[in-house]
């Protein structure tokens, strides 16, 4: 027997993030909590989570080591990032694309 339709599995799930550059809005963004949206999905720490959502939010040449501010709960505290290429990011699902 499979799964109820509107049972989500774990590594569908996503949270929104928000993030800034400076105080400056720059984008918000959809972040996968799993790797792969199936059963090869791969946790993500809350890090690399953090760097993701800046990584697909800055698509413009930026240079390592610059820190953004990203919000994930609009009550919440602004988590600082600083940003690192990880070509690793290139092998996330992006739950905003339609596949």
């Amino acid at each position: 027997m499979s799964a109820h339709t509107t049972v989500r599995p774990a590594q569908r799930k996503t949270d929104t993030f928000m993030v800034f550059e400076s105080g400056i809005f720059m984008g918000r963004i959809e972040v996968p909590r799993y790797s792969q949206p199936n059963e090869d999905g791969v946790k993500l720490d809350r890090d690399k989570r953090l760097s993701l959502a800046v990584a697909r939010v800055i698509d413009e040449d930026v240079f390592e080591g610059m820190e953004y501010e990203v919000l994930t709960d609009i009550e919440g505290d602004f988590e600082t990032v600083t940003y690192e290429q990880n070509p690793a990011f290139d092998g996330v699902w992006d739950p905003e694309k339609k596949s």
